[in-house]
């Protein structure tokens, strides 16, 4: 084993003194029920936690690290398994009681132990049972096709479903993923507090959006204009399949992703959408042109109550 691969084994050891396991309900649907990467077939912490079960003291991994950091070109897959970079010092600084609620937690179980928090929600320990995955996806970028994007330094931690519904939790500012490009996959915090803070305000305006659920800061000296210190915002979605997850198989001519990821949007996310059996009949029921109709409507709702509550997207590209 060489030293990238040692410190990967030591990165998916499942810690147990956090106190965290066990409080999140996961269901990953979208990384059994939709293709993935076929560079690494398993996810690592699933072998992991397997040596665990079996009472191994190290845990081990045969695919090296490098598979989950450098870019590369990813066809017929909608995701690729992820690791979180182990981030410096890392500090909660913010908890959003609204978006703990969401899947089930409380403010006061970050609080209790603030450094065990904030162990967990910079990625630096896994929660049991999560099995972190990137998502992969292309766009228009100010009205350029851009081919491959990919999250390139957001992480999803499972999807946990609940009382609230279904949430997609995702750690943005993780480290790097294949889908990083030139990027080094970290977020400072100016970038962090403002995405934080503005997701939780929009929503307390009655605006359709992503939510917070906690920000950490971490020692980690990032280079940006001029160096900046980082941070990870922990946040949720039902769902962070957007129209470039769509875009980027389309656009390679697989045709059986695009029909793959548009069943499961409608199965899990507009179930009402499926009218009657047939699918492409002349005259008939079409669900796929009613999800496009869905979510037409959505969006043009969504923008509207932005224009209303005076906010200004600024980078409305596909990929976003």
């Amino acid at each position: 084993m060489n030293v990238g691969d040692a410190v990967l084994a030591q990165r998916l050891r499942v810690s147990a003194a956090t106190g965290w396991g066990g409080r999140l309900r996961w269901a990953d649907t979208f990384t059994r029920e939709l293709p993935g990467d076929s560079a690494v077939a398993e996810s690592p912490f699933a072998a992991a936690d397997r040596q665990a079960a079996d009472g191994a003291e190290e845990v081990t991994v045969a695919t090296t690290e490098a598979a989950f950091r450098l870019s590369r070109a990813v066809r017929g897959a909608l995701w690729s398994w992820a690791v979180p970079a182990s981030h410096p010092e890392p500090q909660l600084v913010g908890v959003s009681d609204a978006g703990a609620r969401l899947v089930g937690l409380s403010r006061a179980a970050f609080w209790d132990d603030p450094r065990a928090a904030a162990a967990v929600w910079s990625g630096n320990v896994r929660l049991a049972g999560s099995r972190p995955w990137a998502h992969c996806y292309g766009g228009h970028q100010f009205g350029v096709w851009a081919d491959q994007l990919g999250d390139g330094r957001a992480i999803s931690l499972g999807e946990v479903v609940g009382d609230c519904g279904r949430w997609e939790v995702q750690l943005k500012g993780a480290g790097r993923t294949p889908y990083s490009r030139f990027a080094d996959g970290y977020a400072v915090r100016r970038s962090s507090i403002r995405e934080y803070l503005a997701a939780e305000h929009m929503a307390a305006l009655g605006v359709p959006t992503s939510r917070s659920l906690a920000l950490v800061f971490t020692g980690r000296v990032v280079q940006r204009e001029e160096e900046e210190l980082g941070a990870i915002v922990a946040r949720l979605a039902p769902s962070w399949v957007r129209f470039g997850s769509f875009e980027l198989p389309a656009s390679r001519r697989e045709h059986a992703v695009v029909q793959a990821l548009a069943d499961y949007t409608i199965r899990h996310h507009f179930p009402d959408a499926a009218a009657g059996e047939a699918r492409t009949s002349p005259g008939g029921p079409n669900r796929y042109a009613e999800l496009l109709r869905r979510v037409v409507q959505r969006t043009a709702v969504t923008v509207a109550r932005w224009q209303a509550a005076g906010f200004c997207h600024g980078v409305m590209n596909t990929d976003n």
